[in-house]
């Protein structure tokens, strides 16, 4: 999507841009950072604002407004204060993230609302700004204001914070008042605004009849004091996601919707997920639009084909999770439950596992329109299609707890700024059409935000790097390192300066395939910072994944011109001195099936032959690489083991890593640089493609650990 179509969807008027209301695909905190990076992109990719990381940056920083601040206010703030702007950032309340802040009863995932789709159980965020991962919408608050209060500071006072401030817009001016800044109020004129005020205050949370979905409650806890022949009534109103996930923590015990998927998903329904997959695309691919009932028939026909994997998913929830001091009532507008469910109000699997919870008869479900009178009553109005002019039928229940999730007020959080009817309205059309869909998946480029230290005016490539993906791969390059270390104390004379690392292959996008750097380097030098993402068709790495076979690269007359022809050295993506580089070696793991390499083990030395010698039957460099090879097919089993015995975790994903191509130029350079390029499987003793190929191992390497329980998994 080009940046001036991508505006258009955040555009208010000529001064202006929000980020929602009104987006159609999803109001998670995630999703909602993703519209405040993509808008950033956009509009310095449309000189909108300044970007001192541009070769012509312009003459002056831009005054930016951002107002709002929730998890898209603070990432939109810190984005375009990042790229050299005057930013004021302007929040009503007297914190940052407040909805979220001191909630120890809501769990946030960044992924799992798109769940079953690849990398949807990963925990981590993986945003160039303002990271975090699953916890408590308390733990995931404070995250995310740590992180903007350290970029604040970082940013010297191109960052300007105006908490309790109650904000009006008029034009480019924007007026407030109470801040706790001083002075407590003002006006200024900006070059820009950016709107982040969230998706509205919930129906009924304004005038105080209705508890707000992120405070503190105890709806996931038995109640005490209570004998066990009484049953706690609970009346839910609403069937949006809210609503759902109320309910599931109403009849499953512990209910959390990262842990949830491991406790009623065991690998032995990995065809049902399948198939639950295929209704996500299905719905994705009709545009969403789909008759009343058609989810509720496709799970019921989905449970029809798959008995076994739902008698193993019924036995788990009546054996260990259904929770049976708890009556619930599920109030909708719908005539009939099998209209409740609907892809674009909920996620799939709160649709899914509320669908199970129905089948077996856990809820009981009402419609109409409820009223509360302030007691323990509430009335339920229905009228039925026949008669919808005719008078209501009435129903009265006498509950425990009364939930109300009825949705947003949209509209009223941009007319409370001023905005009037013309402005919202054209905003609502832009953020409604079908291209918007994809308002929440990343378009810029590859490692575009992350600059490397020390480069100022060339912006560096990397992206987010998993903690424990980088811990194991800590451990595996020393390892790897100390074995070239004791090889190489074996020559006589100092020892030869070298440096190991290891590589893994990523895809961003349907076709951008790239190796991403995943440990810090190991050996006599560590000069390179882990999380650099390079283009899949440079230098050794990028040849090694193609060929599916190591190699040797040595210093010789025609140096220079293979690293001309593998896309690397000086003026290219890699830009390594390498006067004193004389030897290079490079390594291919595989993923599962052999045919696409997913992780490569990198070393280069200022010795021309530390990893081969001119003689190749040299003893103590065979003995070298038949140790490392060795050392690799050892970390791969441990790891295929430990992913087996759930002990390391590994987001899966549909990319393979990049496939070797029997037909590939590269064949050629091995005849056209005898001297300078060297295949080392023959030199290798015992080497075997097999032996260094994953079958367990999430394949593009995202390590979450995230098992939560100390015995295997049946």
């Amino acid at each position: 999507m080009k940046p001036a179509d991508l505006l258009a969807q955040y555009r208010v008027n000529d001064s202006s841009y929000s980020i929602g209301p009104f987006f159609p695909d999803g109001v998670t905190m995630l999703k909602q950072q993703v519209r405040a990076l993509n808008l950033v992109y956009a509009l310095s990719e449309s000189r909108r604002i300044r970007d001192i990381y541009k070769k012509n940056p312009g003459p002056s920083p831009k005054k930016v407004a951002v107002v709002g601040g929730g998890a898209a206010g603070m990432t939109a703030a810190v984005a375009a204060a990042i790229l050299g702007n005057k930013v004021c950032h302007f929040e009503q309340r007297p914190a940052l993230c407040h909805l979220q802040a001191g909630c120890d009863t809501r769990w946030v995932h960044p992924h799992i609302y798109d769940w079953p789709a690849d990398g949807s159980e990963n925990p981590y965020a993986a945003l160039p700004i303002l990271n975090w991962q699953a916890g408590t919408a308390s733990e995931v608050a404070r995250c995310l204001v740590d992180s903007y209060e350290h970029e604040r500071k970082t940013l010297k006072g191109n960052l300007q914070l105006y908490l309790g401030a109650t904000t009006f817009i008029s034009g480019r001016t924007v007026k407030w008042d109470n801040s706790d800044r001083t002075p407590r109020g003002g006006q200024d004129q900006f070059d820009l605004i950016v709107l982040a005020v969230g998706f509205g205050i919930e129906r009924g949370v304004r005038h105080g009849g209705v508890k707000s979905y992120w405070r503190n409650d105890s709806l996931n806890q038995l109640r005490p004091g209570v004998t066990s022949e009484k049953n706690e009534l609970v009346f839910l109103s609403g069937t949006g996601d809210g609503g759902l996930i109320d309910l599931l923590r109403s009849k499953i015990k512990g209910f959390n919707q990262a842990w949830v998927i491991d406790d009623l998903f065991p690998p032995k329904v990995s065809q049902l997920i399948k198939a639950l997959r295929a209704i996500q695309d299905e719905w994705l691919d009709t545009d969403r639009r789909l008759p009343s009932g058609w989810l509720f028939d496709q799970y019921t026909e989905l449970c029809r084909r798959h008995k076994n994997a739902l008698r193993v998913m019924t036995e788990r929830l009546q054996g260990n999770l259904v929770r049976t001091d708890i009556n619930v009532i599920l109030n909708g507008r719908d005539d009939v439950f099998r209209e409740v469910l609907r892809l674009n109000a909920a996620s799939l699997l709160n649709t899914f596992l509320t669908f199970l919870l129905y089948r077996q008869g856990h809820f009981t479900y009402v419609a109409g329109e409820s009223v509360s009178d302030g007691k323990p009553n509430v009335t339920v109005q229905y009228r039925s299609p026949s008669t919808k002019d005719g008078p209501a039928i009435e129903s009265k229940y006498a509950v425990d707890r009364l939930i109300i999730r009825h949705g947003t007020e949209r509209d009223e959080i941009l007319r409370a700024l001023g905005l009037g009817p013309t402005d919202i309205a054209g905003l609502r059309d832009a953020q409604t059409v079908a291209s918007s869909i994809q308002s929440s998946k990343p378009l810029w480029p590859p490692g575009w935000w992350k600059s490397e230290k020390g480069s100022h005016l060339e912006r560096g490539r990397q992206e987010f790097l998993p903690p424990p993906t980088q811990a194991v791969m800590a451990t595996f390059t020393s390892t790897l390192s100390n074995i070239l270390l004791h090889a190489g104390k074996q020559i006589k004379g100092p020892l030869p300066e070298f440096r190991l690392t290891v590589h893994r292959a990523m895809a961003f996008g349907s076709d951008q395939v790239y190796f991403q750097q995943v440990a810090h380097y190991a050996g006599t030098r560590r000069s390179g910072e882990p999380a650099r993402i390079f283009k899949a068709s440079v230098g050794a790495v990028g040849l090694v994944c193609r060929l599916g076979k190591p190699v040797v690269l040595k210093f010789g007359a025609d140096w220079k011109e293979l690293w001309r022809i593998l896309n690397a050295g000086p003026g290219s993506q890699i830009r390594t001195k390498r006067k004193k580089l004389k030897s290079i070696f490079a390594f291919p793991i595989f993923a599962p099936g052999g045919k696409h390499v997913s992780l490569v083990v990198y070393a280069d030395s200022q010795d021309r032959e530390f990893f081969v010698a001119d003689d190749v039957n040299e003893c103590s460099k065979r003995a070298a690489l038949a140790m490392l090879f060795n050392a690799v097919e050892g970390f791969v089993q441990s790891c295929n083991e430990l992913a087996e015995e759930r002990v390391l975790r590994f987001a899966q994903s549909s990319f393979l890593g990049v496939k070797v191509n029997p037909e590939d130029s590269g064949h050629m350079l091995f005849d056209k640089f005898p001297k300078e390029l060297i295949a080392v499987e023959r030199i290798i003793d015992g080497y075997d493609p097999k032996k260094v190929t994953a079958s367990k191992i999430g394949l593009h390497w995202d390590c979450v650990y995230k098992a939560h329980v100390f015995t295997p998994s049946t």
